[in-house]
């Protein structure tokens, strides 16, 4: 049986693992997971929908991955029922924002749109639709100067509550999970040896480094950037069910607990202090929504996370490292993790178990990112002894 290690236990590495076990793959999986605090997937809530840019121009590929992330968290809602909702999120047209947001609806979603021929997501389109009177009255917290588009589908997601669930599922599915850093990777014969903090050393067939802001310590030459950003949890004064938004870089959502979660993407070196970035969110809060209820900020919590960005095009790094076989490489989800990691995960699967995988590969290759030899690690050894 052909023995594999997935190292990182957030979005990129519980996807694959899932979706191996979902293939019926004959493997002996091992999951190993730092347990980083500031793993990017862990946040009390995230969002996902189909169009976080400022565009709702569709990427080639974009029906699938949406398709992908439905079929994923479908699965998991079955784990964790209660982390998972489905929603709207509102695109309130302002600056900017407001032209290529319009045009490109129009260009692309309407009958007559100039690029309707070209759309290739033909099937389980998205919803997008003008918010009415009767929306803002359904949302009255929502209310701006600006008119608002709406678009599903959308996905409120309680990472912070999901993952540990999901570990524990692959637990029962015999999938070994070690809570432990990893030191370095050696080639011993035909296969790799994987050496872990607590000094114990394990060897695979085949490695999966999916390990989010440890990419760039692993690839100190990798073209690649860390944002970070922080959430707050917050109790509303007076407590309703409200849908997701992004207006001004402030992104909003609901914890099942009916709690707001909202923050954004903010700092590059070290988060400011919690008391600080507290005020500020809650004032980018107010200012940004002005008929928002008042937070309790007294029961607030601040969630700080940093996120592994591909500059170039935004999208995931995946495949197998061009210098060692049988080291692939699933990271670089940032800002569209749920959106394109699930898709990506899913692909990476197929190649592992040796299945055919078209051009779409191409999209997310690994080879993207290769200028000035990126992807040299000072943890790999390709020979031992």
């Amino acid at each position: 049986m052909k023995r594999i290690a997935i190292i990182g236990g957030g979005l990129a590495g519980c996807s694959l693992i899932h979706w191996l076990l979902k293939d019926n793959s004959v493997l002996d999986i091992t999951l190993f997971d730092s347990q980083d605090p500031y793993t990017a997937s862990f946040g009390p809530t995230l969002l996902c929908h189909p169009f976080p840019g400022r565009s709702l121009a569709p990427h080639p590929y974009l029906g699938d991955a949406v398709e992908c992330t439905r079929e994923l968290l479908k699965d998991w809602t079955q784990i964790a029922p209660q982390t998972i909702r489905e929603t709207h999120m509102w695109r309130p047209l302002k600056g900017s924002n407001a032209q290529r947001l319009s045009k490109s609806h129009l260009d692309w979603w309407t009958e007559e749109g100039k690029h309707a021929h070209e759309n290739t997501w033909l099937e389980n389109r998205p919803t997008i639709t003008t918010c009415t009177e009767s929306d803002i009255e359904t949302h009255p917290c929502f209310k701006t100067d600006y008119p608002t588009l709406r678009t599903g589908p959308a996905f409120a997601i309680d990472a912070g509550d999901l993952f540990p669930l999901v570990h524990q599922h692959f637990r029962n599915n015999n999938v070994s999970t070690h809570y432990t850093s990893i030191q370095s990777i050696e080639k011993c014969h035909d296969q790799w040896c994987v050496h872990s903090d607590n000094g114990e050393t394990t060897c695979f067939d085949q490695v999966v480094l999916a390990f989010g802001r440890q990419t760039k310590r692993w690839f100190p030459h990798l073209d690649i950037t860390l944002q970070g950003g922080s959430l707050l949890k917050a109790r509303p004064s007076s407590p309703e069910t409200i849908e997701a938004l992004s207006l001004d870089g402030l992104h909003v959502g609901q914890h099942a607990d009916k709690d707001w979660v909202f923050g954004s993407t903010r700092w590059s070196e070290q988060p400011p202090t919690p008391e600080t970035e507290t005020t500020e969110l809650l004032q980018r809060l107010t200012k940004t929504l002005p008929h928002s209820p008042t937070m309790n900020a007294d029961i607030s919590t601040l969630w700080s996370g940093i996120r592994t960005i591909y500059g170039s095009d935004r999208l995931t790094l995946c495949g197998e490292l061009p210098q060692h076989r049988n080291i692939f490489v699933l990271t670089a989800l940032g800002s569209k993790g749920f959106l394109w990691g699930p898709w990506t995960a899913r692909l990476l699967q197929k190649r592992l178990t040796q299945q055919t995988v078209g051009a779409e590969f191409e999209t997310v290759d690994l080879m993207r990112a290769n200028a000035e030899d990126g992807w040299y690690s000072p943890y790999i050894q390709n020979s031992i002894g």
